[in-house]
């Protein structure tokens, strides 16, 4: 029974430590694609549209912000299920309660992705990127010529 429950807790904690990869990479993204375009806006060739550009890739970090949030909350319930796991760890029980599925989304129903927009390994990079984007757009707009 030992066995089964370590092979259960390797690969939810394998699960677990994958969304960090992926939250890196969707930060890459983000910062990457909008600071591109806030350049972009400011080269010569974009001309009037050069605002909307800025106001554009202020949006695209919004979206990934708010993308790096669902996989934090996805994130979030393995890490209560590893919680779980370790709490009541005793190699004599039985496999009796809920499988990984129901745990899973009997859990994720308990939380909501907006709930983690404020932690900060969510919230960095893509709120300066955001702030870049708006400020530039309100404040120093590109020449239109």
């Amino acid at each position: 029974m030992c066995d089964t429950l370590w092979s259960e807790y390797e690969m939810l904690y394998g699960v677990y430590e994958a969304y960090n990869d992926q939250s890196l990479i969707l930060k890459g993204w983000s910062v990457t694609l909008s600071l591109a375009a806030i350049a972009t806006a400011y080269s010569e060739r974009v001309g009037t549209q050069g605002r909307m550009v800025v106001w554009m890739s202020a949006a695209a970090a919004g979206v990934f912000w708010l993308l790096d949030a669902f996989w934090k909350s996805y994130q979030l319930v393995y890490l209560q299920m590893l919680e779980g796991l370790e709490k009541n760890w005793t190699c004599t029980a039985g496999l009796d309660g809920p499988m990984i599925i129901q745990q899973w989304e009997a859990l994720y129903r308990s939380w909501h992705f907006l709930t983690v927009l404020h932690y900060p390994s969510v919230l960095l990079p893509h709120i300066f990127v955001v702030g870049l984007g708006i400020g530039l757009a309100l404040f120093y707009p590109p020449r239109s010529e």
